[in-house]
């Protein structure tokens, strides 16, 4: 994730070029289209009472950010520090294993298919699809079997509820000090996980990876009950695709 807004350096670190600060992330020169990790990270941890933008989920939170071309390398750099990684490994944080959150991915309208994503897949991810207002399927979320959750954000559906009906704003962070309205996607609803599970750890440090899992799937809520293929599983809970 590569976000302007980080404040910490010891969580952030940049690999493409790292001569003169390696923990700084930051690129040289200013590009629109690096503003992604900063609605990323606003969404997870703008300070409390800022009056400006809004406030984050976990507004206690710490940031960090890193700016790599090689997704491989990127992602074990710091997995022992890091404790939560919004990424749109069971090491780290003293072996309760780090928490990966995963977007699904924006293709829903071109019929994409998350199973084709290594990274959602995994069981050491969370994968993490998005719902409109209304808690039903957009039409860009992906779906397969991996998607353990949803979190609601901006996009609508086919649905007639959603139609000629106007979207809330998600309001967040933006580059050059601005805020923005505009930030949909499952690369939105994946932070605003990530927030969610950061005030579940701050309140009980002790969870594992896996109680984590545990926890989302327990405590999920059904969404878009007009959206056929609804089955009950072998452990008796509702799972849908999207």
């Amino acid at each position: 994730m590569l976000c302007y807004k980080y404040d910490d350096p010891h969580a952030s670190f940049d690999f493409n070029d790292h001569f003169d600060d390696q923990h700084d992330p930051v690129p040289d020169g200013f590009d629109e289209n690096n503003g992604h990790g900063t609605k990323c990270a606003g969404e997870v941890a703008m300070e409390a009472n800022n009056s400006f933008c809004g406030v984050g989920i976990a507004y206690d939170a710490k940031i960090g950010g890193f700016q790599a071309q090689m997704e491989g390398s990127a992602g074990s750099e710091m997995q022992y520090y890091k404790h939560i990684k919004s990424r749109s490994e069971t090491m780290g944080r003293n072996g309760k294993g780090s928490i990966f959150i995963w977007a699904s991915g924006n293709g829903g309208l071109l019929r994409d298919h998350c199973g084709a994503d290594g990274y959602v897949n995994s069981i050491f991810t969370v994968a993490v699809g998005a719902v409109s207002n209304f808690g039903l399927s957009t039409f860009y979320s992906e779906a397969c079997p991996a998607v353990m959750a949803v979190v609601p954000t901006g996009g609508t559906s086919n649905s007639p509820l959603d139609r000629n009906v106007e979207e809330q704003s998600l309001v967040t962070t933006e580059l050059d000090n601005e805020c923005t309205k505009t930030f949909r996607g499952t690369s939105s609803a994946a932070p605003m996980a990530a927030g969610i599970i950061a005030l579940v750890l701050q309140a009980i440090p002790s969870l594992t990876w896996r109680d984590v899992q545990h926890l989302i799937v327990r405590t999920a809520k059904m969404s878009d009950l007009m959206n056929k293929g609804w089955k009950i599983n072998g452990a008796g809970y509702h799972i849908h695709h999207k």
